[in-house]
């Protein structure tokens, strides 16, 4: 080969290395100055081969040049929360037929349901998996008549949970009332339910002067624990009853719902909430209870405690032990009394827990019973403090 030729190849490695040398030199000064704007970017050299590893490539530029290319890092995109946000939050101010209740249109009318096994959930397209973290869910149904749950004791629903949102129940209304009537009843063979964001009552307006012209018996009654929340529940004789057990620790919560318009026919007993027998585990929490009933007349109990069983075939009264009861920060409007407990803390165990209630329009008193384990913030309608 001749000896200019081999000169010019050697001068040509030569400018080569000094290009790539001078963009080192550049990378260098890039990189202390890239560094201290983002994370990662870094460059190594392999001199032999001319290569780069790194977030960096050897491109060539429009003039034919040598040039190192830094690189953008991959950032990976945040992870997605890990719980929603709530949809339906605790209600602000007092429960009232604006804020609570069924307040979307309904897509499904039923005459009423006999909810008697599993199969049922399944046979109308209700999906969940009866668990308590993923209950079967009862979602924008019309329900005319009464819905009764668990009257068969085969039927698989003892420990399942079902859930009834945004649902309207009309019950089976008379006048005089129909024994036994409802809009929902639940058997001691039932799931345990909630009901959530949904209005009960009759299909009837209410009446100026208190109640409806017709209404059911109970507005819901069970015999297993249940939950109620953020619903609009109205003429009934007893709004919210319920027969539970002393071991069946998930127990009652009565929260966020407007209780009002009780009907009364003739030689009816009258109370907003009404618990009997042995039962236990209760809550009951920010309500709005108007005990207004048919005839302006007032409810005979806001809030009514009992601990009377059939013994021998007969009703024994005060014969049952129950326990654990909390009335908190709700707001008790005309009502002949307020609550009514056992008299004793041999009927009634601790806790007895009666706190930040407020009392007005009574004709009877505030309070009858045994004394509460804890009392405290309960006032009038002025503020004023009230002792029990």
């Amino acid at each position: 080969m001749p000896a200019h030729q081999t000169l010019a190849k050697a001068s040509n490695k030569r400018n080569q290395l000094i290009a790539i040398s001078i963009a080192l030199i550049v990378a260098v000064i890039g990189y202390v100055i890239v560094a201290s704007r983002a994370s990662g970017p870094f460059v190594a050299v392999n001199p032999a081969s001319l290569t780069l590893s790194g977030n960096a490539t050897l491109i060539t530029d429009t003039s034919g040049d040598k040039a190192i290319q830094f690189n953008a890092p991959v950032v990976a995109p945040p992870p997605p929360p890990t719980t929603p946000p709530p949809t339906n939050p605790p209600v602000s101010g007092w429960p009232n037929a604006s804020n609570v209740g069924l307040r979307v249109a309904t897509t499904r009318t039923m005459s009423g349901a006999g909810i008697d096994d599993i199969a049922w959930f399944k046979e109308n397209n209700f999906p969940g998996s009866g668990t308590q973290s993923d209950p079967f869910v009862v979602d924008r149904v019309l329900f005319k008549d009464v819905v009764n749950m668990g009257r068969n004791d085969t039927g698989g629903l003892q420990g399942k949970w079902v859930k009834f949102t945004n649902c309207r129940f009309y019950g089976n209304p008379g006048n005089p009332t129909p024994g036994g009537s409802a809009g929902l009843f639940a058997s001691d063979e039932s799931p345990f339910f909630i009901i959530e964001d949904s209005t009960i009552g009759p299909n009837l307006p209410l009446l100026s002067t208190g109640g409806t012209s017709a209404g059911t018996n109970f507005g819901v009654f069970s015999y297993v624990p249940f939950q109620m929340r953020r619903s609009n529940v109205y003429g009934a004789n007893i709004l919210v009853g319920f027969e539970t057990e002393r071991n069946e620790t998930t127990g009652v919560l009565v929260e966020d719902n407007y209780l009002h318009d009780i009907f009364s026919a003739s030689e009816d007993h009258t109370d907003i909430i009404n618990g009997n027998a042995r039962a236990s585990h209760v809550i009951v929490r920010h309500n709005y209870l108007d005990g207004i009933r048919t005839g302006n007349t007032y409810v005979v109990n806001g809030i009514g405690a009992y601990n009377d069983v059939i013994k021998d075939g007969k009703n024994c009264e005060r014969c049952a032990v129950i326990e654990n009861w909390t009335i908190e920060k709700n707001y008790f409007d005309r009502a002949a009394r307020m609550i009514l407990v056992p008299d004793t803390t041999s009927e009634l165990l601790n806790p007895l827990i009666v706190r930040d209630n407020t009392f007005t329009n009574r004709t009877n008193g505030i309070y009858a019973g045994r004394a509460p384990s804890l009392q405290s913030g309960n006032v009038d309608a002025s503020g004023k403090a009230l002792s029990l």
